[in-house]
């Protein structure tokens, strides 16, 4: 229940998700725009670079009586920190800083850091953008502050994993000033987004200017992304279709390759879909985030930065601000718009892989009718080569049965006269031929039916656990 809370410094447990690594290498870059005094309209720009604990709390120990209170925006970029063991490069969180606490206590105080960020730090979700009210008091006076703490998507699976970052900015728009701390940038990103702030030259910033900058930032993680899913759908339908024609063509299909063809099928087809629907809904959610930004640009042009009344005599003072908002509202707009495009390719992504995967399904029953009909082949010889025995059965057994029958005892056929020419037991010899047959024929009848019936029984059981 912290959201309840009207507490916006860090408490002890606060900070128990963030990593101190002192002794971790890495540069701070600090990014000033401000004016050197209210009556000045020419904006300074300041890039320091701070590889050291002792260069960053320096930088921060001269800010205390001078570039604090200017009119502007101070802007503090940590790096994404990593170190090497057994030859084997970590990455940290973003949330692992180039120094002590000591140091981070100094941040929080003097860039105004809202405790707010804490909540963002456990989220494991797609990008966040969240924005709040605090009144921040001190021995002098209270003032209103606008705190907006945002987060790269991190449950979409992205290839580079290791480029989320985290934003928090506090602006005071009565006094024109803006404080904002960005953690686990990379070089590539580091380098991008000062690239962009020092792109501003003279014009004044907004409180949502950093905000824009991590959907720029965003916009080029995902699409990124995107353009790798689909290269990647791509090639896999152009080699499905491939393997499935060749397949068709052989003439000689294993049982055993196509259930392994199969297998391997459903896994790369399964998370193919599994990443282009998580790249989907994260497109998605970015899109509302994005509407919300919309929105508070929308309010601050009404409300803070409104213009003056026709007839009053004051001066315009946010006339800058107004227009800088107008531009990063249509950037908004325009980012929405690439997003619903790269939705809408999703969605084709999504219908490609079922197409294709169908299309593979189709191949391989092919492959398996394909070997049903071999076996069919076979066994239709087989009861070709049983007939012919039959055949040769039948075309034998008259002459066999002659055979014995003129080489048994039961006949005298060169019998003297007087004599008997046929035995007497010829007539117990053939009842006892009738009756075994009779007996092995009702025998053999017997067992193919109760074979029959053990059949029918197996075959209903198998219905019944199958059946819906």
């Amino acid at each position: 229940m912290d959201w309840l809370s009207e507490r916006f410094g860090f408490l002890t447990g606060d900070v128990e998700d963030i990593k101190f690594c002192s002794n971790c290498p890495g540069t701070i870059s600090t990014f000033r725009h401000q004016k050197e005094n209210a009556k000045s309209c020419q904006f300074d720009q300041h890039l320091e670079q701070h590889r050291s604990e002792k260069e960053f709390s320096d930088w921060l120990r001269s800010g205390e009586s001078s570039w604090l209170e200017q009119q502007g925006l101070v802007l503090v970029v940590h790096p994404r920190l990593s170190h090497t063991i057994a030859g084997r490069k970590e990455i940290f969180r973003p949330m692992a800083l180039p120094y002590t606490g000591d140091t981070f206590r100094k941040v929080i105080n003097q860039l105004f850091q809202h405790r707010s960020l804490t909540f963002l730090m456990k989220r494991v979700s797609t990008a966040v953008f969240e924005w709040r009210t605090a009144v921040w008091k001190d021995a002098a006076s209270s003032r209103l502050a606008y705190v907006y703490t945002c987060r790269s998507d991190t449950s979409t699976p992205i290839t580079d994993f290791a480029s989320d970052i985290v934003i928090s900015v506090t602006s005071f728009p009565a006094q024109r000033k803006s404080y904002a701390v960005i953690y686990g940038c990379s070089e590539e990103s580091m380098s991008m987004i000062l690239n962009w702030l020092e792109d501003m030259e003279n014009q004044a910033p907004h409180p949502l200017l950093l905000p824009m900058v991590l959907v720029e930032h965003e916009r080029k993680r995902l699409f990124n992304e995107f353009e790798r899913k689909r290269d990647s759908l791509r090639q896999w339908i152009l080699d499905l279709e491939n393997t499935s024609q060749a397949d068709i063509s052989r003439t000689k299909i294993k049982s055993k390759d196509i259930e392994l063809r199969s297998s391997e099928m459903n896994r790369s087809s399964t998370k193919l879909w599994i990443d282009v629907s998580s790249l989907k809904n994260g497109l998605q959610s970015l899109n509302a985030q994005i509407q919300k930004m919309i929105q508070h640009t929308e309010l601050l042009a009404t409300t803070v930065f409104k213009p003056p009344c026709e007839n009053g005599e004051s001066a315009d003072l946010y006339r800058q601000e107004r227009h800088m908002g107008d531009k990063i509202l249509l950037r908004f707009k325009d980012v929405v718009a690439e997003i619903e495009t790269h939705v809408r390719n999703c969605e084709n992504l999504l219908g490609a892989t079922s197409l294709a995967t169908d299309m593979e399904s189709y191949y391989l029953s092919r492959l398996e009718s394909k070997t049903s009909i071999g076996i069919a082949r076979n066994a239709r010889k087989d009861g070709s080569q049983m007939r012919m025995i039959a055949l040769l059965g039948m075309i034998f057994l008259p002459g066999t049965f002659l055979a014995s029958l003129f080489s048994m005892s039961f006949f005298d056929w060169t019998a003297q006269r007087g004599s008997e020419i046929i035995s007497p037991w010829i007539a117990v010899y053939g009842g006892l031929a009738v009756a075994a047959t009779s007996f092995v024929l009702w025998k053999m009848r017997a067992w193919i039916n109760e074979e029959d019936k053990k059949a029918d029984l197996e075959m209903g059981s198998e219905k019944r656990e199958y059946s819906p």
